[in-house]
């Protein structure tokens, strides 16, 4: 667990963003286009075709949950109906207790937020994830804001925000292009594998500034 130390001057990391998808709850690559493959009754390779082409137009909110769905069926071929298929992808989501459980314990002590490239269903599909009361007001999401990570306008407007400067904070993502955005930017980031990584790693990155 991460717990304040005696300071020797002022620490530097005053906030932790994290990603959602692959990182506070399970990605799409940890068993998701399996989960929607086995449900439509098609092959997952299919899922991962349908959903890569919608992706971007659906993260920034150019189109709407049901339209997003019923394009991934039609290119599918699949034989379930939009309303079976909704209710099932509203509720398809896992999150990560471990991962939650991190950004709880450094709510105590750090500004935390939430970045993630996400569609207008984020707020139905994480309702019962608990993310409001870790998180409050500093939830980002990219249809909202109709900007998406890599863009370094959407780390800007976390920061501004978030009220600190690019060094004063560390992106937890666990994809390399985003990792490499924010380290441009002029943050710290660390690119996540598991909760006792991240935390080895943010540990190592805390106790550097006690020095």
């Amino acid at each position: 667990m991460i717990m304040p130390k005696t300071l020797d001057r002022e620490i530097n990391i005053k906030a932790v963003i994290f990603d959602n998808h692959g990182v506070l709850t399970r990605s799409n690559g940890e068993g998701g286009y399996k989960k929607i493959a086995a449900f439509l009754e098609v092959s997952e390779e299919s899922v991962k075709k349908a959903i890569a082409r919608q992706k971007v137009c659906f993260d920034l909110g150019d189109i709407t949950t049901d339209e997003f769905l019923e394009e991934v069926l039609k290119d599918t071929k699949a034989k379930r109906g939009l309303s079976e298929f909704r209710e099932f992808y509203i509720n398809c989501y896992e999150p990560k207790e471990d991962v939650r459980n991190l950004a709880r314990e450094l709510s105590k002590h750090l500004k935390v937020a939430l970045l993630a490239n996400a569609g207008h269903a984020f707020d139905e599909c994480h309702k019962n994830c608990g993310f409001e009361k870790i998180f409050g007001e500093n939830i980002f999401v990219s249809a909202k804001l109709k900007m998406m990570k890599p863009d370094k306008k959407i780390f800007e407007h976390v920061l501004n925000k978030l009220q600190v400067q690019p060094g004063e904070a560390v992106l937890i993502d666990d994809k390399s292009e985003f990792i490499d955005a924010a380290l441009r930017l002029g943050m710290s980031a660390i690119q996540f594998k598991s909760r006792e990584q991240a935390e080895k790693d943010l540990e190592s990155m805390l106790e550097y500034q006690y020095v």
